[in-house]
């Protein structure tokens, strides 16, 4: 496991703070964002199908990509901030605020999210993701 001060710069938790920023500001710049993680990266997100039909494990960069262009393709997000940031050696934890437009039923909402994001070499090995699953029912209408 990679420790704090493994990450350039004089302060490691300022260092994997903005690389994380920097990804996220990416985040619909896919090929941009994906460079951020592993080939062989793994993305949880957590939930059921069918009542969050994004909820599943996706592992390597073609099934992110694949999944992250559906959900992309559903929903519009925007101004999304990160609200809270925690370093543990190479390990971070997320809380973050999105608004959210479903593309077919035009719905807004505004949703609070959580991710643990685990590095190695300075790339996203896992990405999980914590979100309440009823507001895609709420969105989409069902």
């Amino acid at each position: 496991m990679r420790h704090e001060n493994d990450f350039l710069g004089e302060d490691p938790r300022a260092a994997i703070r903005d690389l994380v920023g920097q990804a996220y500001a990416t985040r619909f710049d896919l090929d941009t964002f994906l460079g951020f993680f592993h080939e062989d990266a793994v993305f949880h997100i957590i939930g059921r199908v069918p009542a969050y039909p994004y909820s599943g494990l996706y592992v390597g960069k073609p099934a992110i990509r694949a999944a992250l262009a559906r959900i992309d393709g559903d929903i519009e997000q925007t101004d999304g901030r990160m609200l809270n940031i925690l370093v543990e050696g190479d390990t971070i934890g997320i809380r973050r605020r999105n608004s959210l437009r479903h593309r077919g039923t035009a719905a807004r909402l505004d949703i609070m999210v959580g991710n643990l994001i685990k590095f190695r070499d300075f790339k996203i090995t896992e990405l999980y993701e914590y979100i309440d699953t009823s507001w895609h029912e709420k969105l989409a209408g069902d």
